[in-house]
């Protein structure tokens, strides 16, 4: 459903549905009206005999329920799906709050188009604020099988939940339902719904969760939602948030009979693949490497047992400080801190150095009557290097009954870890962000962090396949946008939806998405289709675990190009760095396949490389294909023993000529069963359809239309002044150019780039003799700042001089662009790239460049007072005599860049971070506390003398005979 009625415009919020007796289905949901004031709406699906239940026809009555007298406009939202009544009614449950007090408003019906409301509640908690997503279900006292939300009887327990607006948790509590009055009350009112000390389903980022009872499978299934820990900033460039955490069955844990247990369902199980058992015995403070393979995707089922000795030595020494009673994992530093019985468990999604991980661990504290309590817990504190990140430590208590070992299952797919302590009494779900410990260098290890105690771990360890959606029909998935990454092979099959990250709101798409490879076609139909057509450079790429294979065509040229060993970020923005340099348009990934044409494990990391470059490609109208490798190794062998290529030469360069065969491959088939990856966001959708911005110098054919700056102002008649931009005419015909342009042999692409520096040239000689002065020269580049620079991209532009005080410029392209003196004041340039611009003398006060490529920019004598800096990246610019009081550089890399002494040891005072696109340090980037690089400043600062020669040299650069260096 789309927000398309006056009492929905504002949002199609979350609903519930309900099957009825005669296997018929309605639907109650919020909307949010044109005045923003939250409504229940019904609605009944088109087609009831549609599997999927995709297309829902809104009831014409809507809304069947307003918000009643004493409740705010927006805070009347979520309607449970309905249960019977004694009385034979349907009884629905909606949040609300009555100033700080939570609570569920109860409705009954018998049609779902008239409601009548409640005297009573079904249930209030004060001081817990807005109840959202409020669910209400029985529990089986006896069994460990779900009910229908319509159950009731002497062996059946009630559950509440309510997703807590404030917190933003999802807390429960077991109690009893009153059927004649619509009421509930908890079994214990100490740890009722909301309160600080009640129950939780999951203590980590879980959130908006709701059930539904499967009566197929006799089962009651939990959906939540995982929001993101990043920043936003990186949402956007990733172009998704938020995922749908594993579904998990729901019932109450009948050996305590006071809280739920929660399990993955177990359709789970059939993504198991290989699988290891381990039996090891671990001592206090040891951390063992457990030989997994890739630790990306795991399944891990664990006990664990302390050593009986271990815990009569603990028990019976009154030295050993009673800690149950304080002890949280939010609060205890984490799993470096020792205690006598822990923590112990797995580190999961770490490097080899253990610089990023993510521990999953028990911890056994000693209560004041000398009895154990074991609390399970996540540390996320060092999950990741990168800045950006919230990294809490997660957990709770767990119950543990006598004779019980302790038990804890996990799940690690790649972002996020789900782990369950003691078969699902507590859970905790986390998302992380790893920049190293991702793919195969991603890493499992055991740990014993106690100081006293041995701990038995018997486990068993399943690498995991993806789930892999089958197809639905094009109107199908049509109807399932939007999604995270739709795929679309070349060849009439039907497009598949992968797992779409979906959060708890959906919202009108302003944009129509791609929904036809013919709109976006690959360059090797392209020549299919105009086999005159030479346009366009394809980029072949084959993805290896520790060695990318890369290699480019140009017309019906295919050559090697290169083998980086980088992985993760640093690989993906190498090859958005290599596309940029070799003018391309297009990525051919390789997408390896087994001899049966299925896809493997391998298969599905290369997708997730190929969306997130697809994101960061389509912002430059690049596409991004994934194309059949299989066989191109061994292919690529072949050839370069009979190219005569030592073993060495083909030992390093093995990836790049599969890269060659890849692209070879593409062509001769013409792109017969390549797959174009899109990102979900259809204004990067456009970008793809529009292309990349057209170079002049490398597209000769189009001299006419490349050159359109100088035929709308010719030389000769190009008028300057220091009035209003719109004083600048143009009072005269281009046809001296056209002819040039036109004229038949003489468009060779080296006599064209001669002629057009020619032209560039005489045009600069042109302004610079019939301006009048500084003012005039100003007004051109203020002019060419309004347009976005001389190729209408902002790449290549002239601002000096230009006024660009508080403006809103993120995300742009200033390459190579002329800033000088420009007035930049408290300007957002966020995540812009600067490579190559001038920034002399520009004054950039409380300026924002978060995130932006400064790297080999001239910045002499610029005011960067207040800037922010934080995650820039500087290397090898020039800062002499710059100012940066009060900068912000947190993250920053000035690797190379050249500063005045003075200005470089006050930035050292506060410098911190690693930038998270670089890898470097901050501190390290300025030689903090280095005396040899402190030794000296810049050779233009007047404060100090220029270093010995030896020491301005690049690595490799230096002759070692002369002890002189080449800049090259």
């Amino acid at each position: 459903m789309v927000a398309d009625q006056w009492y929905d415009s504002n949002g199609v919020w979350t609903g519930s549905a309900t099957i009825l007796p005669d296997g018929s289905i309605v639907m109650l949901y919020t909307g949010s009206t044109d005045k923003a004031v939250q409504v229940q709406n019904l609605a009944y699906p088109e087609d009831p005999s549609d599997p999927l239940l995709l297309k829902w026809v809104k009831f014409p009555g809507n809304p069947v329920l307003v918000p009643p007298p004493g409740i705010l406009p927006k805070d009347f939202r979520d309607p449970t799906t309905a249960w019977k009544t004694s009385e034979g009614k349907w009884r629905i449950t909606i949040g609300s709050k009555l100033n700080r007090t939570g609570i569920s408003l109860v409705y009954d019906t018998t049609d779902f188009k008239t409601y009548e409301k409640l005297d009573t509640l079904l249930h209030r908690v004060p001081n817990t604020g807005m109840w959202e997503c409020v669910d209400f279900y029985p529990v089986s006292k006896i069994a460990d099988n779900g009910l229908d939300t319509s159950v009731k009887g002497p062996d059946v327990k009630h559950i509440v939940k309510a997703s807590m607006d404030d917190t933003r948790f999802d807390h429960y509590a077991v109690g009893t339902y009153f059927d004649s009055n619509g009421t509930w009350i908890p079994d214990d009112p100490t740890i009722d719904v909301g309160m600080s000390t009640s129950l939780r389903y999951d203590y980590g980022k879980f959130y908006a969760s709701k059930t539904f009872y499967d009566q197929n499978k006799g089962r009651r299934v939990l959906w939540s939602w995982i929001g993101e820990s990043d920043s936003e900033a990186s949402d956007v460039q990733k172009g998704w948030s938020s995922v749908q955490g594993i579904p998990r069955t729901v019932v109450l844990d009948t050996k305590t009979g006071k809280n739920l247990v929660q399990w993955p369902v177990e359709e789970i199980k059939s993504l198991r693949l290989s699988s290891k058992q381990f039996d090891i015995e671990v001592g206090p403070g040891s951390v063992i490497p457990v030989d997994v393979g890739s630790a990306a995707q795991l399944d891990i089922e664990a006990e664990f047992e302390i050593k009986k000795e271990s815990l009569d030595k603990i028990l019976g020494n009154a030295s050993v400080m009673a800690e149950a009673e304080e002890f949280s994992c939010e609060k205890s530093g984490g799993s470096t801190v020792r205690g006598a019985l822990g923590p112990f468990g797995f580190s999961v999604l770490a490097t080899e150095s253990l610089s990023e991980q993510t521990p999953v661990y028990f911890y056994v504290a000693k209560g004041k009557d000398s009895e154990l309590k074991t609390i399970f817990c996540i540390d996320t504190s060092r999950s990741s290097v990168a800045n950006d990140v919230v990294k809490p430590i997660y957990g709770s208590v767990v119950p543990v009954l006598k004779g019980e070992k302790l038990t804890m299952r996990i799940l690690v797919d790649h972002s996020i870890v789900e782990a369950f302590g003691q078969g699902g009494r507590t859970c905790i779900t986390s998302r992380v962000y790893p920049t190293s410990a991702i793919y195969g260098a991603a890493k499992l290890f055991l740990f014993n962090n106690a100081l006293d105690a041995t701990v038995t771990a018997s486990f068993r360890v399943w690498q995991m396949n993806s789930a892999f959606i089958h197809p639905y029909t094009e109107e199908a998935f049509r109807a399932l946008t939007p999604i995270s990454f739709r795929t679309q092979k070349y060849v009439n099959t039907p497009l598949v939806p992968r797992l779409s990250p979906i959060g708890s709101r959906s919202y009108p798409l302003p944009l129509r998405a791609a929904t036809s490879i013919d709109e976006i076609p690959p360059n090797a139909v392209r020549r299919k289709i105009d086999r005159n057509w030479r346009g366009g450079f394809s980029l072949g790429v084959d993805l290896g675990l520790s060695r990318t294979g890369v290699a480019i065509s140009k017309g019906y040229t295919v050559k090697p190009l290169t083998v980086l060993k980088s992985r993760g970020q640093k690989l993906e923005t190498r090859l958005l760095e290599i596309a940029e340099e070799e003018e391309v348009d297009e990525f051919i990934i390789g997408l390896p396949r087994s001899s049966d044409g299925k896809e493997t494990i391998q298969s599905n990391k290369i997708r997730s490389v190929a969306g997130r470059l697809a994101v960061q490609a389509a912002e430059r109208g690049w596409r991004v294909y994934v194309f059949d490798e299989h066989g191109t190794t061994s292919e690529a062998s072949d050839r370069m023993i009979v190219m005569g290529l030592s073993k060495s030469e083909r030992q390093n360069g093995s990836d790049a000529y599969a890269a060659v065969i890849l692209l070879e491959r593409y062509f001769s088939t013409q792109g017969l069963g390549v797959e174009i990856i899109l990102p979900k966001s259809l204004e990067l959708q456009a970008k793809i359809k529009n292309g990349a911005p057209v170079d002049p110098d490398f597209n000769p054919e189009n001299l006419e239309e490349s050159t359109y700056h100088f035929q709308k102002y010719p030389l000769r008649r190009l008028q300057l002044s220091s009035r209003s931009n719109s004083d600048i005419k143009d009072s005269s015909n281009t046809r001296g150019l056209n002819c040039f342009s036109k004229r038949e042999g003489c468009c060779s692409r080296a006599e064209s780039n001669t002629w057009k520096r020619i032209l560039s040239a005489a045009m600069a000689a042109a302004v610079i003799a019939s301006s009048s002065g500084v003012p005039a020269m100003a007004e051109l580049n203020r002019f060419e700042a309004d347009t976005r620079g001389e190729f209408g991209i902002g790449s290549a532009a002239q601002y000096g001089s230009a006024d660009l005080s508080k403006t809103v410029h993120s995300n742009e392209n200033f390459r190579r662009a002329n800033f000088t003196s420009a007035d930049m004041r408290e300007s957002d340039f966020s995540g812009s790239t600067f490579n190559g611009a001038y920034l002399e003398k520009a004054v950039a006060y409380k300026a924002n460049f978060s995130g932006a490529d400064l790297s080999d920019t001239l910045m002499d004598r610029m005011v960067l007072n207040e800037a922010n800096l934080t995650n820039a990246v500087l290397v090898r610019s020039v800062l002499t005599r710059s100012d940066l009081g009060g900068a912000k550089i947190e993250g920053a890399d000035f690797s190379d860049a050249v500063i005045d002494l003075l200005q470089k040891q006050a930035l050292c005072k506060y410098a911190n971070g690693t930038n998270p696109l670089t890898g470097v340090d901050t501190r390290k980037s300025l030689g903090c506390g280095n005396s040899r690089r402190n030794a000296y400043g810049s050779p233009s600062s007047p404060l100090l003398s220029a270093p010995p020669q030896r020491l301005l040299g690049r690595d490799g650069f230096c002759d070692e005979k002369t002890g002189l260096c080449d800049a090259k």
